[in-house]
């Protein structure tokens, strides 16, 4: 913004200019080096009003970030969103949360921030077109507006199929767990059953969100070379592929794969069956089946069959038995990842598939692939641009969705800083990056900049008026207005010099001395000449006057 108001001033004749700064001095901005800062040109003041913020009487709740679920987001599916809080100050804190999306719906939750710690409240959404959605928070009840305010967008997708390959019994609940309603209604995953000799074609025509085996397809998948080498490329391009014991029961695969990272051993079986622990809380599978604390919610789980997993390295047992046993474990493979199980989904083998749990858990499977974020949405701050753009772009077109209005177009080098919370489509050509920006958690510190000059403006001479009080800012403006008021008779004066000067320069003709008999018709000629002088002299001495 200084550079700005030095920019007005290059091409001015005037001798003398202003600079005049109105900012709270807070430290966050105003207690940095700059860096390339210009001093003006010569006669320039540069002053800086100094208005103090008043002490915050109530808790200052900041929204300190929106976490989108990492998983794919499907039509038709709920989702969670995690609003994060914070109250930094030692009050605590009440607040209405409230949201509005670009469908029109809005809804609004009491929450309470105890003073000095964070919280977070998980919400859950659900688009019900494929493409670029968008939700606007704002907070409401604490102390101070300007850290309250975020906005997110987020990209869903169409129904995604799952893949079963084998007879549709082998595979116990995990299909009704994929889809209760069997269309997707309700997760945004379609169940599609498909034979071994089919799995290649399926791979690349229906695209599917899961691959699920069952053992002896694994062992008719083992020996044939092209469709295993098919299947192994798909998952490390990001797939994901579960393979486990049909429920109907059946030896280890063998052959096998030789890149699932995991072995199942012989039954273990018990009529009262084992208790069952999660061994990796912090997997990714686990994300929605946490409550508020970080725990599992499922628990009680027993198993009452099963075949160990003997696992290999760079592998990861997610549930087993109390003596570090594994029957369920995930492995890496190039963007993808590998479940291997070692029990069927079906209650004959253990209490998981009658947990309400064991649907987050088999979805969550589903939705994870290897698949990075969309590169078109970025999470930016208040006052921050974007990072990149593209190579070779020439011309740069922003636009507010929501929130803040704005409207600018000119070059890539030259994208101006997002100012307010809001949801802005930038545009590159034929390329579209959606920026989500949230309010600052900053913004609501009470610690400024105090002295007789700020560090920002560095070298810059430059006068620090403080008002911190309303008489002060009061008495200010009064001392302009009446410098202001004594504008009109200023410029009354001086256009009366004008007209003397103007009087003076243009004398009337002399008139001649005895009248002569007739008129003569020179005189006409003569009047006329001296009026088309006249007023190029006046305009000369208005010019000169000026």
């Amino acid at each position: 913004a200084f550079e700005r108001a030095n920019a007005m001033f290059e091409n001015s004749a005037t001798p003398r200019f202003e600079i005049h700064i109105l900012t709270d001095a807070q430290e966050l901005e105003w207690n940095k080096a700059p860096v390339g800062l210009k001093n003006p040109r010569p006669g320039t003041g540069v002053y800086v009003h100094r208005i103090s913020t008043l002490d915050m009487r109530n808790a200052n709740v900041a929204v300190t970030g929106l976490v989108l679920p990492e998983k794919k987001i499907l039509v038709g599916r709920r989702f969670p969103l995690r609003v994060e809080m914070r109250n930094a100050t030692e009050i605590d804190g009440q607040v209405r949360l409230n949201w509005a999306d670009d469908l029109g719906n809005k809804n609004t939750q009491e929450v309470p921030v105890p003073k000095r710690e964070d919280k977070t409240v998980v919400l859950h959404f659900e688009a019900a077109t494929p493409g670029v959605h968008w939700i606007n928070f704002w907070l409401e009840g604490d102390g101070f507006g300007g850290d309250n305010r975020a906005a997110i967008a987020y990209l869903t997708t169409e129904k995604r199929p799952v893949l079963f390959v084998g007879a549709e019994l082998d595979f116990g609940l995990f299909p009704m767990a994929i889809s209760p309603s069997g269309d997707g209604k309700f997760s945004g995953l379609v169940p599609v059953f498909a034979t071994p000799a089919e799995l290649a074609k399926a791979l690349e025509e229906k695209k599917p969100a899961l691959v699920v085996l069952g053992w002896p397809v694994v062992s008719q998948i083992a020996g044939d070379g092209a469709t295993a080498a098919a299947l192994k490329v798909w998952v490390e391009r990001g797939g994901t592929l579960f393979a486990g014991p049909a429920a109907q029961g059946g030896p280890p695969p063998a052959p096998t794969l030789d890149w699932l990272g995991s072995v199942p051993e012989g039954m273990q079986q018990a009529e009262q069956g084992f208790p069952v622990l999660p061994f990796q809380k912090g997997a990714q599978v686990f994300n929605e089946l946490k409550d508020e604390k970080g725990d599992i919610f499922l628990r009680n789980l027993r198993v009452f069959k099963f075949h160990p997993l003997k696992l290999e390295e760079k592998t990861a047992g997610l549930f087993g038995l109390e003596d570090g046993r594994a029957f369920l474990a995930e492995r890496q493979v190039g963007k993808g990842a590998v479940f291997t199980c070692g029990i069927a989904l079906d209650p004959l083998w253990s209490t998981l598939p009658l947990k309400g749990g064991f649907l987050a858990l088999a979805q969550s499977m589903a939705l994870l692939g290897g698949e990075s974020g969309p590169e078109n949405l970025v999470s930016l701050t208040a006052g921050e641009r974007l990072l990149s753009t593209p190579p070779g772009a020439t011309n740069l077109h922003i636009q507010s969705i929501s929130g803040n209005l704005l409207d600018w177009k000119g070059e890539p080098n030259k994208r101006p800083l997002f100012p307010l919370a809001g949801v802005y489509a930038a545009q590159f050509g034929e390329q579209t990056v959606y920026a989500s920006v949230r309010a600052s958690p900053r913004e609501g510190e009470q610690q400024f900049v105090k002295g007789d000059s700020v560090p920002a403006l560095g070298s810059v001479p430059h006068v620090v008026r403080t008002f911190d009080n309303a008489d002060a800012i009061l008495a200010e403006v009064r001392k302009l207005s009446r410098a202001v008021d004594f504008f009109l008779p200023a410029l009354l004066l001086g256009f009366v010099c004008l007209m003397i000067e103007g009087f003076l320069a243009n004398p009337r003709p002399m008139k001649p001395g005895v009248a002569p008999a007739k008129p003569n018709p020179l005189d006409g000629a003569t009047t006329a000449k001296a009026n088309e002088f006249g007023p190029q002299k006046t305009a000369a001495a208005v010019k000169g006057g000026a």
